[in-house]
């Protein structure tokens, strides 16, 4: 990703990277080049992870979309040291379940037709899994985000607990109740097949 994509991203969602005064060094514009392209390399090895979560909660592509480009704005606009790949990684999940609520939350989005109304549907490169996919999403909120971030993600039920703000052994609970939920759900597909 290079700078013009930035760029985009900034005047779509209106917002600008902190005014700072005029470069004149070149190590000044040496710093200026490594920050762009350190946001560069974390929007391309994120973008996936930040998707996903993003259209677990939408209701619609659009809104998924919106959750990511507003997540990878606030990277841009924060003043935020990470200590790590996995500091960055937690942050922006932290980032885009916050959204994701504040997206579930609102006005509009209590307005707005469900993805199932609009009979947009993701393509699968292996028929099965679009059947797993139903499933998930026909998980209540709660428990979908839990079984997306320890199947997909693969976080313990810890770290889990850390990213949501939650306790550990509701974390356990919402993964148990997705499981039996997913069983029966999937056990009725089956029985339909045969």
């Amino acid at each position: 990703m290079d700078n013009n994509v930035i760029s985009i991203m900034q005047k779509r969602s209106g917002c600008t990277a902190p005014v700072k005064k005029p470069l004149h060094g070149a190590a000044e514009n040496e710093q200026s080049k490594q920050n762009a392209a350190e946001y560069a390399r974390i929007v391309e090895a994120y973008m996936d992870t930040v998707y996903r979560i993003a259209i677990n909660y939408a209701k619609s592509v659009h809104d998924a979309e919106d959750i990511v480009q507003n997540t990878f704005v606030k990277l841009l606009t924060k003043n935020v040291v990470f200590q790590d790949e996995e500091h960055i990684r937690r942050w922006l999940i932290r980032v885009a379940v916050n959204e994701c609520n504040n997206l579930c939350s609102s006005y509009w989005r209590r307005q707005v037709d469900s993805i199932d109304a609009l009979g947009v549907e993701p393509e699968f490169t292996q028929p099965e899994y679009s059947g797993l996919y139903e499933a998930v999403r026909l998980l209540p909120p709660k428990c979908r985000s839990v079984v997306h971030l320890f199947y997909y993600e693969g976080y313990s039920c810890k770290e889990i607990a850390d990213i949501l703000h939650i306790r550990e052994a509701t974390v356990r609970t919402r993964l148990v109740r997705a499981r039996k939920l997913l069983k029966e759900q999937l056990k009725e597909a089956w029985e339909h097949e045969e």
